[in-house]
């Protein structure tokens, strides 16, 4: 079954410019070039950079042309630039499970799929509760979901925020909004229903569902 960390329509795509220096039985040297890749955020995009430094490293080392030039060749120390990394959010993307589109939350069915990843933060433990609202909301952005600031304390209890999608329908004559883009569909809305509670460890707990 997918989780939480599994529903994630968060891409990007990253490059850096590299040089590697290396001695050889000519003197020394350096290779200068580009990496480029694809990477689900900027931690990760650092993290495959690394990587495939080390793997540029290591063909310098076998490089043919290289070695008939210059000798054996030994890599001496290797450089990363800046990375540049730029996300692409597909919003507008359908996930596609049965044949059912994730964000047609009014159908039954699919509110249930929605609400298996709404649930499974309950899997891990904050430090903060706040942290796990905060990761929802992205998640939930990426189906055009949005709910207003919710701010959880010590303790425990329980918060209830109204839904919103892709920011409500309009009123094309007042140019305000006629409802939450839910009611329409749904009678009364959906709101976003929060449980939380500290743990004698020090962390928390948060169990949440949309209803």
């Amino acid at each position: 079954m997918k989780t939480f960390k599994d529903w994630d329509l968060t891409e990007g795509t990253w490059s850096v410019s590299y040089q590697i220096f290396f001695k050889s039985d000519a003197g020394k040297g350096n290779v200068e070039g580009t990496l480029k890749g694809k990477a689900k955020n900027a931690k990760d995009a650092e993290k495959q950079a690394d990587k495939a430094l080390n793997k540029e490293a290591d063909k310098v080392e076998k490089d043919k042309k290289l070695i008939k030039k210059h000798g054996e060749i030994g890599v001496d120390d290797a450089y990363l630039g800046d990375i540049v990394f730029k996300e692409h959010v597909a919003i507008a993307r359908p996930v596609e499970d049965g044949g059912a589109d994730v964000h047609d939350i009014a159908d039954p069915t699919v509110l249930k799929r929605v609400n298996a990843f709404v649930g499974s933060i309950a899997d891990r433990e904050y430090l903060n509760a706040n942290q796990a609202i905060s990761e929802l909301r992205q998640k939930l952005a990426r189906i055009g979901v949005t709910f207003p600031n919710v701010e959880i304390y010590e303790g425990e209890g329980d918060v209830s925020v109204p839904l919103t999608q892709w920011g409500g329908t309009y009123d094309p004559d007042r140019d305000i909004p006629s409802d939450d883009g839910i009611s329409s569909r749904v009678d009364g809305g959906l709101s976003l229903n929060f449980k939380y509670m500290g743990l004698d460890n020090g962390s928390c707990k948060v169990f949440a569902k949309i209803a």
